[in-house]
């Protein structure tokens, strides 16, 4: 807080004696405080943060475009839908995308991801807004309200469509050698995490197709989406870790709807993929909270380890490994017991799989 007091004191005293230079200088900064209100939840502070560097940027752009005029309206738009501001949230949206399709649909590009982001917020606002109607607002417009999930999936599509078909700029180096590799194209989009079309964002999109589609019934269209959210988050892992709760959550999703089409053994490895990853998730956790404890006493365990061993026979040394190999598996049943939620949630479902597969069998028999 008292970082904030002085920063926020700063800002007031340069703001008022500030060239164009310094003004842009002050308008980042406060886009970060912004941006650090936002990833808090601090709503409010967040939007008055970021509607003074929309202030100083416009000044010193004189209303001209500019990149980072057209982020800031667009995270302005995020704020108020956050909010629950839906018409407010749709009005910063809209002049966020305006403003974008003149700045990156020129020269013959058709195609930008800052374009998919808008379209993806406009979708968004739609959903919410169609998703908290009231019971009297839908009676008046009956014949809209059957439809306006079809149109948010279009929408969402065509947010898809500006990230996939999008071709980054290429440079001379990059153009020399891209006759020789025609194949990278094909490559980039199984292995590489910065290829377009894997582009992080294209999961969350996909995901909000999915659940618009299962939202309908269209089960096999939604595991579709499910299934390329999936490759993605699976693609950006390894540098995410905190990611594996979405991965699960997906896996989930996936089994659901391989069980609402009858495709139980998928279904079955679909949830099994999933607890296998809550079990690692635990166990990492588990060993995080206990390094900090053991890193010091580690080298003179191993130590004393190896002493011990030196003075034991082989019979000592095979009672040795038979007591670990019982607490490994005390351990494992521990584990078993220690379901959190979602693995109950897990266990549940994989438990209605069994009972399926048990009823096929007597129905067999």
């Amino acid at each position: 807080k008292d970082a904030r007091t002085q920063h926020d004191q700063l800002l007031l005293q340069s703001t008022s004696s500030a060239s164009d230079e310094e003004a842009i200088t002050i308008a980042k900064s406060h886009m970060n405080v912004g941006k650090l209100c936002y990833d808090l939840g601090i709503l409010i502070d967040a939007q008055q943060e970021y509607e003074s560097a929309l202030t100083l940027l416009l000044s010193h752009f004189h209303g001209n475009d500019n990149e980072d005029i057209a982020s800031t309206m667009h995270i302005l738009g995020s704020i108020h839908a956050r909010l629950g501001d839906i018409a407010e949230a749709t009005k910063w949206y809209e002049g966020s995308l305006d403003m974008k399709r003149r700045l990156y649909l020129k020269d013959g590009v058709l195609h930008h991801p800052e374009i998919g982001r808008g379209l993806n917020g406009l979708a968004m606002c739609a959903i919410q807004y169609y998703s908290t109607r009231q019971q009297g607002d839908e009676d008046d417009d009956e014949e809209e309200e059957e439809t306006w999930e079809d149109r948010a999936i279009a929408l969402l599509e065509k947010s898809l469509e500006q990230y996939i078909e999008y071709k980054p700029p290429l440079s001379p180096t990059k153009q020399s050698n891209d006759q020789d590799n025609s194949n990278d194209d094909d490559d980039d989009y199984f292995t590489n995490p910065n290829h377009p079309p894997n582009h992080y964002d294209v999961s969350h999109i996909n995901v909000n197709i999915a659940l618009l589609h299962r939202q309908m019934g269209k089960h096999a269209d939604a595991m579709k989406y499910y299934n390329e959210a999936l490759r993605i988050k699976l693609l950006h892992s390894e540098d995410k870790e905190e990611e594996d709760e979405s991965i699960v959550r997906l896996y989930l999703d996936i089994g659901d709807c391989q069980i609402y089409v009858e495709d139980y053994f998928s279904a079955k490895f679909s949830y099994e993929e999933a607890l296998r990853i809550q079990f690692r998730m635990k166990e990492t956790k588990d060993e995080n909270s206990n390094n900090d404890d053991d890193e010091e006493e580690d080298d003179n365990k191993t130590t004393r380890f190896f002493s011990f061993l030196d003075s034991k026979d082989e019979d000592e040394l095979q009672n040795m490994r038979l007591e670990q190999e019982k607490k490994r598996r005390k351990e494992e049943e521990e584990k078993l017991k220690k379901s959190t939620s979602m693995e109950g949630v897990i266990h549940h479902n994989l438990g209605r799989i069994y009972a399926h597969e048990v009823r096929k069998c007597m129905i067999f028999f």
